[in-house]
């Protein structure tokens, strides 16, 4: 499976946004990570965003979004049997 380049790109920089303290500008650039991986049924990808996704909502104290994320996250990475990604 191919990995978009740019979503990659995306995903690497809004981790860097996120701990700069630019959450709004991190979290445009995780949803669209998400989307292009979600359109290229990319599961690994989808699920990682979720969890960086759901790391941005507990810095944002946006408590119960961030419980949902993580959860989708784990339970994703679970069934992929990528369990190693889960920490």
């Amino acid at each position: 499976m191919r990995v978009d380049g740019l979503a990659m790109s995306r995903y690497n920089a809004a981790e860097v946004l996120q701990d700069q303290g630019k959450l709004e500008l991190a979290e445009e650039m995780l949803v669209s990570a998400r989307r292009t991986w979600r359109a290229g049924a990319f599961t690994l990808g989808v699920a990682v965003a979720n969890g960086a996704l759901g790391r941005l909502a507990v810095r944002s104290r946006a408590d119960a979004r961030a419980l949902e994320l993580i959860d989708q996250s784990v339970a994703a990475l679970t069934s992929l049997g990528a369990d190693t990604w889960v920490a």
